[in-house]
């Protein structure tokens, strides 16, 4: 999953606080990250591992150029992309009015770094995505595929990769 939305939005704060440590550098100062940061956390069982990517802005330097780049690239192979947004925005899924502490309340579902039920609600509500009803059963229970996997059998089944490949990929 990946965490997305212009600089100064509190990904990286966000990253932090999911991840119950400090990954990421944080501050006022648009930019901080430049590269991209992973992350997990395990919640009722589970791990999800996230990344933050350097955030949306107009920056002037190659530098800027070449993180925005980089959080583009990344974001088109998330599984799933967080949106979050400092301001009061319309609802849609994924999206997140972030830094809820310091704005008034919107349309969208907010999430604080500083208010732990939302972080848990956030985490209740990834789980849920990623493994549905696979967390209603007992550990011993549970199987899950690797996404690497997922993808390759959703080839084998389009037809653009074939059995043997696979086999040789995962079982050999």
């Amino acid at each position: 999953m990946q965490l997305w939305g212009p600089v100064n939005a509190g990904k990286s704060s966000l990253l932090n606080a999911l991840c119950g440590q400090t990954l990421a550098a944080v501050g006022h100062e648009p930019g901080l990250t430049r590269d991209v940061i992973e992350g997990s956390f395990e919640h009722q069982g589970f791990t999800i591992r996230l990344f933050d990517a350097p955030g949306v802005w107009a920056g002037g330097t190659a530098l800027d150029a070449a993180a925005q780049q980089l959080a583009h690239a990344w974001r088109q192979q998330a599984d799933l992309t967080l949106e979050l947004s400092p301001t009061p925005v319309e609802s849609r899924p994924w999206l997140l009015q972030s830094r809820a502490d310091e704005q008034p309340a919107g349309a969208a579902p907010r999430v604080s770094v500083h208010e732990p039920a939302t972080l848990r609600a956030l985490k209740d509500r990834l789980i849920e995505h990623f493994f549905g009803p696979l967390r209603r059963l007992p550990p011993g229970r549970r199987f899950a595929l690797h996404p690497g996997l997922r993808a390759d059998l959703a080839a084998l089944s389009e037809g653009s990769l074939n059995a043997d490949e696979l086999r040789a990929k995962w079982l050999d």
